[in-house]
């Protein structure tokens, strides 16, 4: 299966901030190791969903975009 890749994710004042689009019928994949508040202010700014980890590690390893911890893969999709 075929994943895009998460855009950045900034914090500016206290608010996480997409540098990028998400676009509709698309799953995407993101390195994250962040905590329960971490994953809820993705699901806040992107209206996607934590769907679990994926099966499959990335080629390297990659940095959480909330915490900066090297970490796994996980998947994110739209639920309807």
């Amino acid at each position: 299966m075929s994943y895009n890749l998460f855009p950045p994710l900034n914090e500016n004042d206290g608010t996480w901030v997409m540098e990028g689009e998400i676009e509709d019928g698309k799953i995407y994949q993101i390195p994250f190791d962040g905590t329960d508040a971490h994953a809820e202010a993705i699901e806040r700014a992107t209206s996607l969903t934590f769907l679990g980890d994926s099966t499959e590690d990335f080629d390297e390893e990659m940095p959480c975009h909330m915490s900066g911890k090297m970490t796994r893969r996980v998947i994110l999709s739209k639920t309807y």
